[in-house]
Formats: C-alpha cells, structure tokens, sequence
C-alpha cells in the first residue's frame, strides 16, 4: 500500500495516496482535516485518492484568504483536475463545497457521492444557529481551548449522535480536537454557508451523484435531500438505515461498498 503525500498548493495542504486505479477527490466536513481519510482510503486499495484541507482546517490557510465559496470551487477543482481525479465525495459541508465544484464545472467528474451535504443558501437549520452562537460566545469570552471542542459535539444538533456509537470515533474527535477555531473570531464561515446553490444552478450539473442519507440524520439534512431529489436531474437518493449524519465513518463497510459499486456502475 502506498504512503501518503503530503504537499501545499496555493494555500491549501493537500493529502494524496497513489494506488493503480482512478482517482478520487475527498472533501470532509467541518472542524475536520484531511487526516480522517487515512482510514477510509486503506479500505478502498482500488482507487488513488488525495483530499485538501480546506482553508480555516488542518494545515491550510486561514479562511480570511479566500474571497468565497466559487473562489475555493475553482482552486480545489483546478488542482483535482491537474492530478486526474474523476470522481469525487463530499461529506456534510464537504459537500457544499463538492456541489459547487459540480456547479461551476458541471461536466468535469465521472460521477460524485454526497454524505448528507446540506445546499447552500438554504433555510438555517435554528438547532445550528444556536450552536454557532454559543461557539462565537466562548470564544469572544475564553479564546481557543477543548471547551469549545466539548461545546460543539454536545447534541443538539445532532450531528456526532450516531459516530459517537461507532468505533471510529476515538479517530474522528481526535482530528476535530485538531481544529483552530479562528473562524469563530469574526463569523467568516457563514460566508460560505450563506452561498446560494438552488435553481437554476442544481440543473446544470450534468454528471450522476449518489446522495447517501442516513435514516436517522437531521431534519434540515434531510430537507436538503430532497431539493436535490428534485432539482439534480442525475441524482439517486439512498437512505442509510441506523446511520445518523457521519454514515460514511458510522457504517463504512456498508457506504464505501455501496460507493465502490456506484463508480464503477459509471465506467
């Protein structure tokens, strides 16, 4: 098995592990970094990967340095396109970020797999508006520190309900200890989440998307399924039964087989 690379362009720090196989662009979710992938990654040898992190995440820029959501679409997409990937999974806000890459470059991937990506521009979910607040608070009062890691992963949201079960979560909560905060001193993630995905924008994409959906995941998740459902002319919903938000971690042998036979279904 090949060791991963690790290499900064632009800004960005980017993990990449070279297998024979396509290649597959990894995007995870919020206060995560790229290091969570290492063990997804070793489950599936058939396949090249690489994954950034994303600006404010791991070892990448702060977020103050990129302009928005279409400014980080291009830079990831740029650099994914350079080194081969042809498919791509985006994991929660991971997947805002994959839909907007698909929205500005709507022919560019063989195919791509959401794990419960909210839309961007959508109603705010007001359980996440709370936690947000609560996060800013904390930091305005004490600055960074575990209290706002401990702060974050308490429900509601339920966002670590269903990975705190799981066996994998000792490995994701170490990652999410990992992240800086810096974000929180002047509100700038919202930029991103505030960027507007809805129609006609959804029907250009023109490459298939399987969204993976767990059964037990959040409302506001959930709506954002189905708009999808709706308005992605090349997606297939799947519900996930037992899986809450993070089914890609909670039940790995069961959604990374199921994105296996997805992609090569596209070949």
């Amino acid at each position: 098995m090949s060791e991963d690379q690790h290499c900064q362009i632009e800004g960005l720090t980017w993990r990449i592990r070279q297998n024979a196989g396509p290649t597959i662009l990894w995007l995870h979710g919020y206060t995560m970094n790229n290091q969570i992938w290492s063990i997804i990654w070793d489950k599936l040898p058939g396949y090249s990967h690489l994954a950034p992190d994303l600006p404010g995440h791991g070892r990448s820029c702060g977020i103050q340095e990129i302009q928005g959501l279409e400014q980080l679409a291009t830079q990831i997409a740029q650099t994914a396109r350079s080194l081969n990937a042809q498919y791509l999974v985006g994991l929660s806000f991971g997947g805002i970020v994959g839909l907007q890459i698909a929205i500005q470059y709507p022919s560019s991937f063989m195919g791509m797999v959401l794990n419960s990506s909210p839309v961007g521009g959508m109603d705010v979910d007001l359980d996440a508006q709370t936690k947000n607040l609560e996060l800013v608070r904390l930091y305005q009062e004490k600055g960074n520190g575990p209290w706002l890691t401990e702060a974050w992963i308490k429900s509601p949201p339920h966002i670590f309900t269903g990975i705190k079960q799981s066996e994998n979560w000792p490995f994701l909560l170490q990652a999410i200890e990992q992240h800086r905060w810096e974000e929180l001193a002047d509100n700038q993630f919202a930029r991103f989440l505030a960027h507007r995905q809805l129609v006609p924008a959804l029907r250009s994409i023109d490459f298939p998307c399987l969204y993976l959906l767990g059964d037990e995941d959040m409302s506001h998740i959930k709506r954002s399924a189905e708009l999808l459902k709706q308005q992605y002319k090349k997606l297939t919903r799947k519900y996930l039964e037992g899986c809450g938000h993070l089914a890609l971690f909670e039940k790995p042998a069961t959604t990374l087989s199921l994105i296996n036979e997805y992609f090569l279904s596209l070949t």
